[in-house]
Protein backbone atom coordinates (compact mmCIF):
# COMPACT_ATOMS: atom_id res chain seq x y z
CA UNK A 1 0.00 0.00 0.00
CA UNK A 2 2.64 2.29 0.85
CA UNK A 3 4.27 1.34 -2.23
CA UNK A 4 1.52 2.35 -3.89
CA UNK A 5 0.83 6.04 -2.46
CA UNK A 6 4.98 6.09 -3.19
CA UNK A 7 4.28 4.90 -6.62
CA UNK A 8 1.45 7.88 -7.25
CA UNK A 9 3.06 10.52 -5.57
CA UNK A 10 6.07 10.00 -7.72
CA UNK A 11 3.86 9.83 -10.56
CA UNK A 12 2.13 13.39 -9.45
CA UNK A 13 5.55 14.78 -8.89
CA UNK A 14 6.60 13.44 -12.61
CA UNK A 15 3.05 15.19 -14.17
CA UNK A 16 4.00 18.30 -12.51
CA UNK A 17 7.67 18.04 -13.47
CA UNK A 18 6.05 17.58 -16.82
CA UNK A 19 3.41 20.37 -16.91
CA UNK A 20 6.10 22.58 -15.47
CA UNK A 21 8.29 21.99 -18.60
CA UNK A 22 5.43 21.92 -20.59
CA UNK A 23 4.41 25.84 -19.28
CA UNK A 24 8.02 26.84 -19.07
CA UNK A 25 8.46 25.89 -23.28
CA UNK A 26 5.27 27.25 -23.99
CA UNK A 27 6.32 30.82 -21.83
CA UNK A 28 9.63 30.08 -23.74
CA UNK A 29 8.09 30.25 -27.36
CA UNK A 30 5.73 32.98 -26.85
CA UNK A 31 8.63 35.21 -25.71
CA UNK A 32 10.50 34.16 -28.51
CA UNK A 33 7.69 35.41 -31.29
CA UNK A 34 6.71 38.17 -29.48
CA UNK A 35 10.88 39.45 -29.23
CA UNK A 36 10.67 39.00 -33.77
CA UNK A 37 7.19 40.56 -33.59
CA UNK A 38 8.70 43.33 -32.07
CA UNK A 39 11.64 43.83 -33.69
CA UNK A 40 9.57 43.35 -36.78
CA UNK A 41 6.83 46.20 -35.37
CA UNK A 42 10.04 48.41 -34.04
CA UNK A 43 11.04 48.90 -37.63
CA UNK A 44 7.12 50.00 -38.71
CA UNK A 45 7.72 49.06 -42.24
CA UNK A 46 8.26 45.82 -44.50
CA UNK A 47 8.69 46.93 -48.08
CA UNK A 48 10.06 45.67 -51.17
CA UNK A 49 11.60 47.84 -54.21
CA UNK A 50 14.20 47.83 -56.07
CA UNK A 51 17.05 49.52 -55.27
CA UNK A 52 18.50 51.15 -58.35
CA UNK A 53 16.64 51.18 -61.19
CA UNK A 54 16.69 53.15 -64.79
CA UNK A 55 13.06 52.48 -65.33
CA UNK A 56 10.04 53.19 -63.44
CA UNK A 57 9.25 50.39 -60.90
CA UNK A 58 6.11 49.70 -59.18
CA UNK A 59 6.29 48.48 -55.65
CA UNK A 60 4.00 48.39 -52.26
CA UNK A 61 4.74 49.46 -48.82
CA UNK A 62 2.69 48.01 -45.98
CA UNK A 63 3.08 49.53 -42.42
CA UNK A 64 3.05 48.05 -39.21
CA UNK A 65 2.68 49.13 -36.13
CA UNK A 66 3.12 47.47 -32.45
CA UNK A 67 0.52 49.76 -30.92
CA UNK A 68 -3.39 48.16 -32.62
CA UNK A 69 -4.87 51.31 -32.49
CA UNK A 70 -2.29 53.20 -34.43
CA UNK A 71 -1.96 49.73 -36.65
CA UNK A 72 -5.76 49.89 -37.28
CA UNK A 73 -6.63 53.14 -37.50
CA UNK A 74 -3.71 54.29 -39.61
CA UNK A 75 -2.19 51.43 -41.43
CA UNK A 76 -1.83 52.45 -45.05
CA UNK A 77 -1.16 50.78 -48.42
CA UNK A 78 0.41 52.88 -50.55
CA UNK A 79 1.42 52.26 -54.38
CA UNK A 80 4.62 54.69 -55.35
CA UNK A 81 6.51 54.91 -58.40
CA UNK A 82 9.74 55.56 -57.71
CA UNK A 83 12.28 56.40 -60.29
CA UNK A 84 15.73 56.13 -59.69
CA UNK A 85 19.04 56.98 -61.50
CA UNK A 86 22.32 54.97 -60.93
CA UNK A 87 24.12 57.17 -63.17
CA UNK A 88 24.12 60.41 -60.68
CA UNK A 89 25.76 58.77 -57.35
CA UNK A 90 27.02 62.59 -56.81
CA UNK A 91 23.42 63.52 -56.46
CA UNK A 92 23.13 61.41 -53.15
CA UNK A 93 26.31 62.06 -52.09
CA UNK A 94 25.66 65.84 -52.09
CA UNK A 95 22.90 65.06 -49.73
CA UNK A 96 24.79 63.26 -46.96
CA UNK A 97 23.52 65.43 -44.36
CA UNK A 98 19.70 63.66 -44.90
CA UNK A 99 20.84 60.24 -44.05
CA UNK A 100 22.29 61.56 -41.14
CA UNK A 101 19.71 62.90 -40.15
CA UNK A 102 17.38 60.15 -40.57
CA UNK A 103 19.74 57.95 -38.64
CA UNK A 104 19.24 60.67 -35.77
CA UNK A 105 15.74 60.05 -35.84
CA UNK A 106 14.86 56.74 -36.33
CA UNK A 107 16.32 56.31 -32.41
CA UNK A 108 14.11 58.96 -30.86
CA UNK A 109 10.99 59.57 -33.37
CA UNK A 110 8.74 57.83 -31.18
CA UNK A 111 8.93 60.13 -28.63
CA UNK A 112 7.23 62.37 -30.66
CA UNK A 113 4.17 61.03 -32.19
CA UNK A 114 2.63 64.35 -32.29
CA UNK A 115 5.22 66.02 -34.19
CA UNK A 116 5.94 63.03 -36.36
CA UNK A 117 6.37 64.65 -40.28
CA UNK A 118 6.43 62.71 -43.72
CA UNK A 119 8.68 63.43 -46.25
CA UNK A 120 8.43 62.78 -49.90
CA UNK A 121 9.26 64.12 -52.82
CA UNK A 122 12.75 65.11 -51.94
CA UNK A 123 14.59 66.05 -55.46
CA UNK A 124 17.88 66.65 -55.80
CA UNK A 125 18.58 69.39 -57.84
CA UNK A 126 18.73 72.37 -55.82
CA UNK A 127 17.98 74.12 -52.54
CA UNK A 128 15.38 75.55 -51.15
CA UNK A 129 17.54 78.66 -49.61
CA UNK A 130 18.16 79.46 -53.53
CA UNK A 131 15.09 81.20 -53.93
CA UNK A 132 15.98 83.36 -50.77
CA UNK A 133 13.08 81.51 -49.19
CA UNK A 134 13.79 82.12 -44.73
CA UNK A 135 10.16 81.32 -43.50
CA UNK A 136 8.92 77.58 -44.36
CA UNK A 137 4.53 77.40 -43.13
CA UNK A 138 3.22 74.04 -44.37
CA UNK A 139 6.40 72.82 -46.47
CA UNK A 140 4.89 69.39 -47.00
CA UNK A 141 3.71 67.20 -49.33
CA UNK A 142 1.86 63.94 -48.53
CA UNK A 143 1.11 61.56 -51.29
CA UNK A 144 -2.49 60.40 -51.46
CA UNK A 145 -3.07 57.27 -53.73
CA UNK A 146 -1.99 57.48 -56.97
CA UNK A 147 -4.41 56.60 -60.28
CA UNK A 148 -2.87 53.68 -62.75
CA UNK A 149 -2.16 56.55 -65.08
CA UNK A 150 0.52 58.65 -62.53
CA UNK A 151 1.82 54.96 -61.54
CA UNK A 152 2.46 54.28 -65.01
CA UNK A 153 3.56 57.45 -66.60
CA UNK A 154 5.54 59.69 -63.75
CA UNK A 155 8.02 59.07 -61.02
CA UNK A 156 10.55 61.06 -59.11
CA UNK A 157 14.11 60.94 -58.35
CA UNK A 158 14.96 59.01 -54.73
CA UNK A 159 16.92 57.57 -52.67
CA UNK A 160 15.65 54.70 -51.21
CA UNK A 161 17.16 55.33 -47.99
CA UNK A 162 15.26 58.28 -47.58
CA UNK A 163 11.98 56.26 -49.10
CA UNK A 164 12.02 53.87 -46.33
CA UNK A 165 12.97 57.07 -43.99
CA UNK A 166 10.39 58.95 -44.87
CA UNK A 167 7.54 55.82 -45.19
CA UNK A 168 8.56 54.58 -41.84
CA UNK A 169 6.00 57.18 -39.81
CA UNK A 170 3.97 57.67 -41.96
CA UNK A 171 1.27 55.21 -40.14
CA UNK A 172 1.98 57.39 -36.72
CA UNK A 173 0.10 60.55 -38.47
CA UNK A 174 -2.83 60.68 -37.75
CA UNK A 175 -5.04 62.26 -40.61
CA UNK A 176 -7.06 64.51 -38.47
CA UNK A 177 -4.10 66.41 -37.49
CA UNK A 178 -2.23 66.82 -41.23
CA UNK A 179 -3.48 70.23 -43.49
CA UNK A 180 -4.77 68.40 -46.45
CA UNK A 181 -5.86 69.81 -49.61
CA UNK A 182 -6.47 67.54 -52.76
CA UNK A 183 -4.80 68.37 -55.88
CA UNK A 184 -5.13 66.20 -58.82
CA UNK A 185 -5.56 63.31 -56.63
CA UNK A 186 -2.55 64.22 -54.33
CA UNK A 187 -2.95 65.66 -50.97
CA UNK A 188 -0.62 68.12 -49.51
CA UNK A 189 -0.34 68.23 -45.82
CA UNK A 190 1.93 68.94 -43.22
CA UNK A 191 2.45 68.35 -39.94
CA UNK A 192 3.05 71.49 -38.20
CA UNK A 193 5.06 71.12 -35.11
CA UNK A 194 7.66 68.64 -36.50
CA UNK A 195 9.52 71.99 -37.51
CA UNK A 196 10.33 71.49 -33.63
CA UNK A 197 12.24 68.88 -33.39
CA UNK A 198 15.62 69.43 -32.62
CA UNK A 199 18.78 67.51 -34.01
CA UNK A 200 22.09 68.51 -33.15
CA UNK A 201 21.01 71.90 -32.13
CA UNK A 202 19.36 72.64 -35.40
CA UNK A 203 15.37 72.51 -35.84
CA UNK A 204 14.38 70.62 -39.02
CA UNK A 205 12.84 74.10 -40.24
CA UNK A 206 16.43 74.94 -40.38
CA UNK A 207 17.31 71.99 -41.95
CA UNK A 208 14.27 71.57 -44.60
CA UNK A 209 15.04 75.28 -45.92
CA UNK A 210 18.86 74.52 -46.18
CA UNK A 211 19.07 71.62 -47.54
CA UNK A 212 15.54 70.41 -49.34
CA UNK A 213 14.26 71.05 -52.45
CA UNK A 214 10.77 70.52 -52.16
CA UNK A 215 9.22 69.51 -55.92
CA UNK A 216 5.99 68.35 -57.88
CA UNK A 217 6.08 65.13 -59.69
CA UNK A 218 6.14 66.09 -63.30
CA UNK A 219 2.56 66.95 -64.92
CA UNK A 220 1.14 65.37 -61.94
CA UNK A 221 0.27 68.17 -59.66
CA UNK A 222 1.48 72.00 -58.96
CA UNK A 223 2.67 73.14 -55.71
CA UNK A 224 1.81 76.24 -55.49
CA UNK A 225 3.52 78.29 -51.87
CA UNK A 226 3.82 82.27 -51.59
CA UNK A 227 7.04 83.96 -50.58
CA UNK A 228 5.89 86.88 -48.92
CA UNK A 229 9.05 89.77 -49.01
CA UNK A 230 9.31 93.24 -48.83
CA UNK A 231 11.90 94.51 -51.73
CA UNK A 232 12.95 97.22 -49.89
CA UNK A 233 14.03 96.04 -46.49
CA UNK A 234 14.65 92.56 -48.14
CA UNK A 235 13.19 90.99 -45.24
CA UNK A 236 11.14 87.48 -45.90
CA UNK A 237 7.71 87.47 -44.18
CA UNK A 238 5.60 84.29 -44.92
CA UNK A 239 4.96 81.69 -47.51
CA UNK A 240 1.28 80.88 -47.93
CA UNK A 241 -0.05 77.24 -47.78
CA UNK A 242 -2.19 78.23 -50.47
CA UNK A 243 0.01 79.40 -52.79
CA UNK A 244 3.79 79.46 -53.16
CA UNK A 245 6.65 80.98 -54.35
CA UNK A 246 8.22 77.92 -56.31
CA UNK A 247 6.16 76.79 -58.54
CA UNK A 248 6.88 73.55 -60.77
CA UNK A 249 4.83 73.03 -64.17
CA UNK A 250 5.41 69.58 -66.01
CA UNK A 251 8.93 70.29 -67.55
CA UNK A 252 10.05 71.49 -64.27
CA UNK A 253 10.03 75.08 -65.01
CA UNK A 254 10.08 77.00 -61.64
CA UNK A 255 9.50 80.49 -60.55
CA UNK A 256 8.85 82.87 -57.54
CA UNK A 257 6.75 85.65 -56.92
CA UNK A 258 7.17 87.59 -53.94
CA UNK A 259 4.83 89.59 -52.34
CA UNK A 260 4.46 92.24 -49.72
CA UNK A 261 1.54 91.07 -46.98
CA UNK A 262 -0.40 92.99 -44.86
CA UNK A 263 2.77 95.57 -44.43
CA UNK A 264 3.06 99.47 -44.24
CA UNK A 265 4.85 101.16 -46.13
CA UNK A 266 5.57 105.27 -46.21
CA UNK A 267 4.37 107.24 -49.05
CA UNK A 268 6.00 107.10 -52.00
CA UNK A 269 7.96 104.29 -51.71
CA UNK A 270 8.24 101.58 -54.23
CA UNK A 271 6.03 98.29 -53.97
CA UNK A 272 6.92 95.56 -56.01
CA UNK A 273 6.27 92.38 -56.98
CA UNK A 274 9.91 90.41 -57.98
CA UNK A 275 8.86 87.43 -60.63
CA UNK A 276 11.87 85.53 -61.38
CA UNK A 277 12.34 82.26 -63.60
CA UNK A 278 14.76 79.43 -63.83
CA UNK A 279 14.41 77.96 -67.16
CA UNK A 280 14.41 74.30 -67.53
CA UNK A 281 12.60 73.57 -70.42
CA UNK A 282 10.47 75.29 -72.74
CA UNK A 283 7.17 76.90 -70.96
CA UNK A 284 4.18 75.23 -71.75
CA UNK A 285 1.13 75.51 -69.13
CA UNK A 286 2.24 78.96 -67.16
CA UNK A 287 -0.14 81.21 -69.29
CA UNK A 288 0.01 84.34 -67.47
CA UNK A 289 0.45 85.81 -64.04
CA UNK A 290 -1.81 88.88 -63.27
CA UNK A 291 -1.45 91.95 -60.82
CA UNK A 292 -4.51 93.93 -60.22
CA UNK A 293 -5.87 92.90 -63.12
CA UNK A 294 -3.06 93.73 -65.41
CA UNK A 295 -1.19 90.92 -66.91
CA UNK A 296 2.73 90.41 -66.42
CA UNK A 297 5.12 89.56 -68.98
CA UNK A 298 6.46 86.56 -68.27
CA UNK A 299 10.58 86.48 -69.44
CA UNK A 300 12.86 83.07 -69.44
CA UNK A 301 14.94 85.10 -67.15
CA UNK A 302 12.68 87.48 -64.92
CA UNK A 303 10.39 90.53 -64.81
CA UNK A 304 8.93 92.61 -62.39
CA UNK A 305 5.61 94.58 -61.47
CA UNK A 306 5.84 97.87 -59.56
CA UNK A 307 3.53 100.01 -57.92
CA UNK A 308 4.60 103.50 -56.45
CA UNK A 309 2.24 104.08 -53.55
CA UNK A 310 1.43 107.99 -53.44
CA UNK A 311 -2.26 107.59 -51.94
CA UNK A 312 -2.84 107.57 -48.28
CA UNK A 313 -4.88 104.54 -46.82
CA UNK A 314 -5.11 100.40 -47.36
CA UNK A 315 -5.11 99.03 -50.59
CA UNK A 316 -5.17 95.69 -51.83
CA UNK A 317 -2.68 93.45 -54.27
CA UNK A 318 -4.20 90.88 -56.13
CA UNK A 319 -2.23 88.26 -57.87
CA UNK A 320 -3.61 85.66 -59.93
CA UNK A 321 -1.38 82.37 -61.68
CA UNK A 322 -3.40 80.86 -64.40
CA UNK A 323 -2.01 77.25 -65.34
CA UNK A 324 -3.47 75.04 -67.72
CA UNK A 325 -3.04 71.17 -66.78
CA UNK A 326 -0.89 69.71 -68.93
CA UNK A 327 -3.16 66.18 -69.54
CA UNK A 328 -6.46 67.44 -69.60
CA UNK A 329 -6.63 71.12 -70.52
CA UNK A 330 -8.36 72.57 -67.75
CA UNK A 331 -7.28 76.06 -66.92
CA UNK A 332 -6.58 76.64 -63.03
CA UNK A 333 -6.55 79.99 -61.67
CA UNK A 334 -5.02 80.28 -58.47
CA UNK A 335 -5.03 84.25 -56.59
CA UNK A 336 -5.01 85.38 -53.53
CA UNK A 337 -5.56 89.13 -52.42
CA UNK A 338 -2.98 90.79 -50.38
CA UNK A 339 -3.01 94.00 -48.50
CA UNK A 340 -0.71 97.09 -46.92
CA UNK A 341 -1.20 100.43 -45.66
CA UNK A 342 0.59 103.95 -47.14
CA UNK A 343 1.27 106.22 -44.09
CA UNK A 344 1.56 110.02 -45.11
CA UNK A 345 5.13 111.65 -44.54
Amino acid sequence: MKQTTAYNKGMDNLFFAFLFIFVVLIIGYALFFSSIGNNLNSNRIHYESASMVKSFQFFEIQYYSSNEEIKNKYKILRRLNSYMIDEAPDYFSRYQKILELSEALEDNITQHLGEVFDLILIEFNGSVSDYGITTFENPFIKISDFNQYHLNNFGVLFSEKIMTWRQRYLDLIPPDDQFLLPFWGVELGFKQKSLNLEIDGHTLYDFFLKEISISAIPALFRLIEYEVSITKKKVAKHIMASMGSVFHSSNLDHFIVNIPVSDTVYQGDLYSADISMVSIGPQQNLTEIRVNNNKIPFYEYSGKYEKVTNEPGTHTYDVEVVIRHPVTGSIYIYSNIFEYTVIPR
